[in-house]
């Protein structure tokens, strides 16, 4: 980025404990689609009668909008550590979270369970027998998931809170460009968790996997889409590239660190307990680690950029409850209730209309909010089928030589 050339090195701050990360293992969630397709979804029924099928293209044709449930059921299926718990928001009376002031409110039961990997989401639901009405998959899944017809079509004026509200810089983006399928729960990115007790040397960038005074000591994560991009980054090279001579490149540059960090997704308690002193990792697991150990942690976004991610409230095709699924994305938008869960999750949303709502803590946090300089040099890794295949085969050559 033209005259830019610092990294964002943030100490990150001790908020109150959280559990573990709300990604402690991600891989290939395209191939578990094409694996497995979509048979338990395309051609479901609504609650009301309505057959939500694919038009010619493969997509789903928009459902008739979906009345409230005389059923006070929803079933929603989230990332391990995305809502506000015990674990999240100790000081918060039961009543004041999400889920349980949504049940008071609307006297609709939440079902809610919890998967660690976009691998692990897609498998439940796509494999038949499930009964989930909302998922919250990442945006490329997203994508994929709309191009299959899996999702249903968003009634928008039961999901005012959210069209009225959402910030311009969450408009237009690749996997739903006029959120017609989804509404964003948590906005990421990655970046370098760093001990500063024990790292002497300032970290800028992903060069710090080259040192080996820190062989043993590193991690790089195990997830194809973000690891391979750091090295298209750091070479200057483009981060979503299927050239064969580009990505030869970057996996010479991929083995150069192998030789120094473990590749793993697991890295989380490791780095709290200092075990590992650096590690390529997702924002909000460093700051749930310096939080949970009190440990002295940097947040580094490399100079050369990194990847970004949007996870998003999705509504099943096949979802018994679409009525209530509606009611409770709309009410999640409530200002009061955004900046509740952003509070305690660590990962911000669309709703502009909660961010003045924040602690200052949050609201100025450039982990959760990252400065425009640095917001310009993160991306979407947006892949077509066969970029994504090449990726995910030589990646997995890449992990088990």
């Amino acid at each position: 980025m033209a005259g830019e050339d610092r990294a964002l090195n943030v100490a990150v701050p001790s908020p109150a404990p959280q559990r573990v990360s709300r990604r402690t293992w991600v891989k290939g969630a395209g191939l578990v689609l094409a694996a497995l397709g979509t048979p338990a979804l395309v051609g479901a029924c609504d609650s009301g009668g309505s057959e939500v099928a694919p038009d010619a293209t493969g997509e789903a044709a928009p459902a008739r909008p979906a009345p409230p449930e005389a059923d006070k059921v929803l079933n929603v299926f989230n990332w391990t550590a995305y809502i506000d718990d015990e674990s999240n928001a100790p000081g918060t009376p039961p009543a004041g979270r999400t889920i349980p002031r949504f049940e008071a409110e609307t006297g609709i039961a939440v079902n809610y369970q919890e998967y660690g990997s976009n691998d692990e989401m897609l498998a439940k639901v796509l494999g038949g027998g499930s009964d989930f009405d909302i998922v919250v998959p990442s945006d490329y899944v997203v994508a994929q998931l709309i191009a299959r017809g899996a999702l249903r079509k968003l009634d928008k004026g039961r999901v005012a809170n959210f069209y009225d509200n959402q910030a311009e810089s969450t408009k237009g983006l690749y996997y739903d460009p006029d959120n017609d399928y989804s509404v964003p729960w948590g906005i990421g990115n990655t970046g370098i968790g760093v001990s500063k007790d024990a790292v002497t040397v300032a970290v800028t960038d992903a060069s710090i996997f080259d040192d080996a005074a820190y062989k043993g000591r590193m991690s790089i994560l195990d997830d194809f889409r973000s690891t391979i991009a750091l090295a298209l980054f750091h070479l200057g090279l483009d981060p979503t590239t299927g050239n064969a001579a580009d990505l030869d490149r970057a996996f010479g540059q991929l083995e150069v660190w192998k030789a120094n960090a473990t590749v793993t997704s697991d890295y989380q308690d490791s780095l709290g307990a200092g075990d590992l002193v650096v590690s390529h990792a997702y924002s909000g697991d460093v700051f749930q680690q310096a939080a949970e150990t009190g440990r002295a942690l940097d947040y580094v976004i490399p100079t050369q950029g990194a990847d970004k991610y949007v996870d998003s409230m999705v509504v099943l095709a096949g979802a018994p409850h679409p009525g209530n699924a509606h009611l409770f994305m709309d009410f999640v938008y409530e200002p009061d209730v955004s900046a509740h869960l952003m509070t305690a999750i660590k990962y911000r949303n669309a709703n502009a209309a909660a961010y003045d709502l924040l602690p200052a803590a949050i609201r100025d946090d450039p982990i959760v909010f990252p400065p425009k300089e640095i917001e310009e040099r993160l991306a979407f890794i947006e892949l077509d089928e066969a970029t994504a295949a090449l990726w995910m085969r030589r990646w997995e050559q890449f992990v088990n030589s």
